[in-house]
């Protein structure tokens, strides 16, 4: 069962409990990660940029404990910032957006 926004911030009620089915193919998966993962107390960021820190053989406390702390949108992200963000070592690109946790 894929919990609604409104049932995670209502965890008391069965208000908003959608099916599985009725979000197929329409709710990326990062979102359901989040969904699902959040009130487990797991950060699904800090999966991702674990993995990617061990693939790059980088020190995954550094570039991933705790989860991302900072994300963006390289579609609407200016040209000259997307300069400036490609120096960041730990990132991982889930849907539209960019995560990461260390600038550099």
């Amino acid at each position: 069962m894929v919990k609604s926004i409104t049932s995670v911030a209502y965890p008391d009620t069965n208000e908003g409990e959608i099916t599985e089915e009725e979000t197929k193919d329409r709710i990326p998966e990062v979102i359901t990660d989040g969904i699902n993962e959040g009130p487990n107390g797991e950060d699904p960021t800090e999966n991702w940029l674990r993995k990617e820190a061990k693939r790059l053989g980088l020190n995954s406390e550094k570039y991933a404990s705790g989860g991302a702390l900072y994300f963006y949108s390289p579609e609407f992200t200016s040209s000259s910032e997307l300069v400036a963000r490609s120096n960041i070592k730990c990132k991982v690109q889930k849907g539209g957006h960019i995560f990461y946790k260390v600038w550099g």
